[in-house]
């Protein structure tokens, strides 16, 4: 800031140089201000800060959602960055597709074991959980879904070998999909 001041200053007077320097500064936080932002708590713009606004990208997203609503990625695709996004619940797929087109879209629970597990839908499509056990299979609202490791999707689709966001929001189960 203090260069901008001394660049200004050295043409303008001191009180006009600081009111130059304030005024792009002012523009510069409304402009990321203005921006919608999608997460639950404006997670992507710390993500933002930290990956430097790199104009493209590529993002893995376990456990997507919604396209817009509580999406750490959607900003990033916005700005042109695509990426594979997986989530178990199976009523998300078509809305996900339709919204973001050019990302790829995965109907997989991500866990350590290959096969079928049993994914409890919440009331809201965020609170969708996979569940343990049989006795679980007989409760309303419990679906069978297949299951794969991370690795293994990543291996079988267009994933680079070095990608720049991980994004994981699986309730609970973040760290079994670490390990897979």
């Amino acid at each position: 800031m203090f260069s901008t001041v001394r660049r200004h200053f050295g043409r303008l007077g001191f009180f006009e140089a600081v009111r130059q320097t304030a005024l792009q500064w002012f523009r510069l936080l409304c402009d990321r201000a203005m921006r919608p932002v999608y997460g639950q708590m404006g997670e992507e713009l710390v993500l933002e800060h930290y990956l430097r606004y790199k104009p493209t990208g590529f993002y893995v997203e376990v456990g997507h959602n919604c396209p817009r609503r509580l999406s750490h990625t959607f900003n990033f695709y916005k700005a042109g960055w695509r990426g594979i996004c997986i989530d178990a619940n199976p009523s998300l797929t078509q809305d996900f597709k339709r919204v973001r087109p050019c990302d790829e879209v995965l109907n997989f629970a991500v866990t350590a074991t290959e096969g079928n597990v049993h994914f409890k839908l919440g009331s809201d499509s965020a609170l969708g959980r996979v569940v343990d056990g049989d006795r679980m299979a007989s409760e309303p609202g419990v679906i069978v879904v297949p299951s794969r490791s991370l690795q293994s999707i990543l291996d079988q689709h267009a994933c680079p070998l070095a990608f720049e966001l991980l994004s994981i929001d699986v309730e609970g189960r973040d760290f079994e999909v670490l390990t897979s």
